[in-house]
C-alpha cells in the first residue's frame, strides 16, 4: 500500500537549530540548550525515559526505503517569507 500517489510530494517543514549566534528577533536556541543541559544533564529525555545517544536521525535512508527521491533540501532564513 501506498501513502502518496504516483506524482505526489511529501514536505517536511522544520526549525533549524544550531549554536551560532541567532539572527535578530530568533531565540537563542545555543543558549537554551546550553541551560537545559545544565539543569537537566547530558542524556536527552523523552516522556518518562531518556536517550543516552540522542534522537535517532538517518531520515535520507528511511525516505529512500519508502521509494522517495531526494530530498531536495531549501533552507528559509527566518523571518523571510517564501512567494
Amino acid at each position: 500500500m501506498s501513502v502518496l500517489a504516483p506524482g505526489c510530494s511529501l514536505v517536511h517543514i522544520t526549525d533549524g537549530k544550531s549554536k551560532s549566534e541567532p539572527p535578530p528577533g530568533q531565540p537563542p536556541f545555543g543558549a537554551v540548550g546550553d541551560l537545559v543541559t545544565e539543569y537537566l544533564g547530558p542524556e536527552r529525555r523523552a516522556g518518562q525515559g531518556v536517550l543516552p545517544n540522542g534522537t535517532p536521525d538517518g531520515e535520507d535512508k528511511v525516505l529512500a526505503s519508502a521509494g522517495l527521491l531526494g530530498p531536495d533540501r531549501i533552507v528559509v532564513p527566518g523571518g523571510e517569507k517564501l512567494d
